[in-house]
């Protein structure tokens, strides 16, 4: 089975990090698929230092929503991590070709590509008060 990670950054002011390929019409939280030998946890902090330019120690890293979905047609085992401390400054990197934004609970409500299931863990993240330290 494929396996993916994601990876919520959220502000003090609720707002999440998100983006989206250029191209496309939907938003995500940083992320990607998890190499063949690599554990979950290390390929989210890999997925959002190459995608977005930040850092998460692993320590950081906080598993809040694990699950299979089916996703045009494939199963897919995801992992969806909290950062609670990332340092860096948030900006696509060169050559990823992707946009970035910060959005409330309700804009990403409009624009997610998995509607229900992010809206779903953010709420979860903003429900416990869960904010990103940044360094």
């Amino acid at each position: 089975m494929k396996r993916f990670v994601r990876v919520l950054i959220r502000t003090p002011e609720e707002r999440f990090l998100v983006l989206r390929e250029l191209g496309r019409p939907w938003w995500n939280f940083p992320g990607g698929k998890v190499e063949r030998d690599e554990l979950p946890i290390e390929a989210a902090r890999r997925e959002l230092l190459e995608e977005v330019g930040l850092d998460a120690e692993i320590t950081s890293l906080e598993l809040i929503h694990q699950g299979v979905f089916d996703l045009f047609g494939i199963s897919w085992e995801g992992f969806f991590y909290f950062a609670h401390r990332v340092s860096g400054h948030a900006e696509p990197r060169e050559g990823e070709g992707i946009a970035l934004s910060w959005s409330t609970l309700e804009e990403l409500r409009r624009v997610a590509s998995l509607p229900g299931l992010l809206e779903e863990v953010a709420h979860h993240a903003q429900t416990r008060g869960l904010s990103t330290h940044r360094e």
